[in-house]
């Protein structure tokens, strides 16, 4: 067996090595060096540790990819893979900190180091949900130095940070390809849906068994029940409306599913009036869970919900609740959010909406008419409460009789359908062959749903369908 020796005595084989460069992979078509937020992330970085320098790093096979620099220039963006540190970490060669790199035999002889004066040292590793170190987010001083736990820690947010936005790019990517696929044999397709449906009627039947099943199932739930009795109250008070507002002409409904019994999750929604004939609405998921997330979950709701009063565009929306955020929470709690608003067109039966996003998931668009889901998002969006000033955008749509626009949190397409992953595509798949069904049917059958995935994360559900005719 061929492979290298970590800090801790242990052996890390090539195996290891190459899955962890398959997970690198995944983002390597990404347009990375572009994106502001990396290039904040190294500048906070500095910051917190009053460190002239600061990078945000993927380490490849045979290069470290430079994603972004604070304090020294980035050169072609490459360097090769044996110049600096990051690459010992991330095989566990070296620990997280080094107080003198110049004195250390490990790191002394790196290029990277000599040529900046390197002497303080302190990453963070960017983790993937399997555990893969991509990279790290890196300080370097010039002068010998140390670091407090509570900066290691915060550091370690910042490389948490930069994971989920990487996951988020990488979503928007796919999900991109996803809809050109669709948008390009979508004519040849009808044929298939109008069939489609035939078994989708089938699929309902025995959703609804599976349901009766689940149903039964509860009786032997009694101790579970118990468990989740006090995380209820609190998920009830802080994170969803206890009911949901009627709307002339439109079909609510909405699913909510923690990912433990033993503690309060952090996703949310909301539905509720603005002005005559107009409603808000949003969904969201904070970082984390627990108490601390119920408390920043309850904050965000009710600063949404002041915020929309007080504004009709969804950015400015976005932009009150990422300053309150920025403010009032401490430690941070980043979260994503899709917001909107909706209103009947008076010219028709169709309803006009709005969307803003902050890093959300997409939206899909429904209708039984056609063979595949729409993709529905503005074209770009930061996370709330990592960044001040960060950036949001927003989109419009046309609501029209029967079509139901799905929003979601990312659990339900992080979760796996056996040995298959369960993601976007099978959502808006398994969405859209119930996109004839009014939302409280196609919710009851995505909760069925949800309970056979077992996801690993809260998942919260909203679907909102134009239905003026039977108003």
């Amino acid at each position: 067996m061929v492979g290298v020796v970590s800090i801790d005595g242990s052996f890390t084989s090539d195996a290891v090595e190459e899955a962890r460069l398959a997970a690198v992979g995944r983002y390597r078509d990404l347009d990375v060096e572009s994106d502001a937020v990396f290039e904040q992330i190294a500048a906070l970085a500095a910051r917190l540790f009053s460190a002239p320098m600061a990078k945000v790093t993927l380490v490849e096979r045979d290069a470290i990819r430079l994603v972004a620099v604070y304090g020294f220039d980035r050169g072609s963006g490459l360097m090769p893979r044996d110049d600096a540190i990051c690459d010992l970490v991330v095989t566990g060669r070296v620990g997280h900190l080094v107080d003198d790199a110049l004195a250390s035999p490990e790191t002394a002889t790196r290029a990277f180091v000599r040529r900046w004066g390197v002497r303080f040292y302190a990453c963070s590793p960017i983790t993937d949900a399997q555990g893969h170190r991509l990279g790290t987010v890196t300080v370097m001083d010039t002068v010998p130095g140390s670091a407090s736990g509570e900066q290691l820690g915060m550091l370690d947010d910042l490389a948490a940070v930069v994971a989920k936005h990487l996951d988020t790019a990488r979503s928007s990517r796919d999900s991109l390809r996803s809809e050109e696929r669709n948008r390009g044999v979508a004519e040849s397709d009808r044929e298939d849906a109008r069939r489609d449906r035939d078994h989708a009627r089938l699929d309902r039947d025995r959703a609804r068994t599976d349901r009766d099943h689940a149903m039964r199932q509860r009786d032997s739930a009694e101790q579970e029940r118990d468990l989740i009795q006090a995380y209820a109250s609190t998920l009830q008070s802080t994170l969803i409306p206890p009911s949901l507002p009627s709307i002339d002409g439109a079909q609510l409904a909405t699913h909510f599913r923690p990912a433990s019994p033993r503690d309060v999750g952090g996703d949310f929604y909301d539905v509720f009036p603005l002005s005559e004939g107009r409603w808000g609405f949003f969904i969201g998921d904070v970082v984390g869970h627990g108490v601390q997330a119920a408390v920043a979950t309850s904050l965000i709701r009710y600063t949404l919900r002041s915020a929309a009063w007080h504004y009709d565009d969804p950015i400015q929306v976005l932009s009150e609740l990422n300053d309150v955020m920025m403010s009032e929470l401490a430690p941070r709690r980043p979260c994503t959010v899709i917001t909107g608003a909706i209103r009947a067109d008076p010219h028709s039966d169709d309803f006009l909406i709005t969307l803003g996003t902050g890093g959300h998931q997409p939206g899909l668009l429904l209708d039984p008419a056609e063979s595949a889901a729409q993709h529905v998002r503005p074209s770009s969006g930061t996370m709330l409460g990592a960044f001040k000033d960060a950036p949001f955008s927003a989109c419009s749509l046309r609501l029209r009789q029967g079509q139901t626009l799905l929003l979601f949190t990312d659990g339900i397409v992080e979760a796996r359908r056996g040995q298959d992953a369960f993601d976007i595509d099978s959502l808006a798949s398994f969405s859209q062959q119930r996109a004839h069904l009014d939302p409280s049917e196609l919710v009851e059958d995505l909760a069925t749903l949800t309970t056979k995935l077992e996801p690993d994360d809260d998942v919260a559900v909203l679907a909102l369908r134009a239905n003026r005719h039977a108003a």
